[in-house]
């Protein structure tokens, strides 16, 4: 795996793991991913600012469960993630295109 992966692989990685039946933490998640346990650190954070994971407990919100469920279409359909994942108040935020 990359050593930059996108926000998308983490959100994924999580899925994975519920899906699993394995309990998520920090270090589980980088063990997963082939990535560092601060990288993972700093990406929970940064999905928890956007609304897609509450990182003190290392799960996907509602809002990041709808997300995964989509990139994991996309993934059974051999497309690559999307590298930049919108905020969670940018989809319907007013005067922007949905």
């Amino acid at each position: 795996m990359s050593s930059h992966p996108s926000l998308a692989t983490f959100v994924l990685g999580l899925f994975d793991l519920a899906r699993l039946g394995l309990g998520a933490d920090v270090e589980r998640l980088a063990g997963r991913l082939g990535v560092e346990p601060a990288l993972a650190r700093r990406a929970l954070a940064e999905l928890d600012r956007r609304g897609f994971v509450d990182a003190e407990r290392v799960r996907l919100t509602l809002l990041g469960l709808a997300l995964a469920s989509s990139l994991e279409r996309e993934r059974a359909r051999g497309l690559v993630a999307p590298q930049a994942l919108p905020a969670a108040n940018e989809r319907h935020a007013p005067g922007r295109a949905a």
